[in-house]
């Protein structure tokens, strides 16, 4: 294997390996949502929050700003792009 394509293949892992670390923690976000029934995302300057909210037809998610998500992960995701990325969350609970 010539050097170029060695490093596009390392490019690749890296890459795959990038996107498989923000999906187990955008899954841990979650998981903490359903088990806290709360999540707390902050940035420098925002600070998202959202709750699970219990209704008649099972649990509904709901942010600070009024926004409603039917499963925690659609929350998540909402909340992570609001703050411009994962890395952008300076802390979260």
């Amino acid at each position: 294997m010539n050097n170029k394509l060695l490093i596009i293949e390392i490019i690749y892992r890296n890459k795959k390996e990038v996107m498989l670390m923000k999906n187990e923690i955008l899954d841990e976000m979650s998981n903490t949502l359903e088990e806290n029934g709360e999540l707390r995302l902050s940035s420098y300057d925002l600070d998202i929050y959202i709750q699970s909210v219990n209704n008649k037809e099972g649990y509904l998610y709901v942010s600070n700003t009024n926004d409603e998500f039917d499963n925690s992960k659609e929350a998540v995701k909402w909340a992570v792009n609001q703050l411009d990325g994962l890395e952008n969350i300076d802390d979260w609970e």
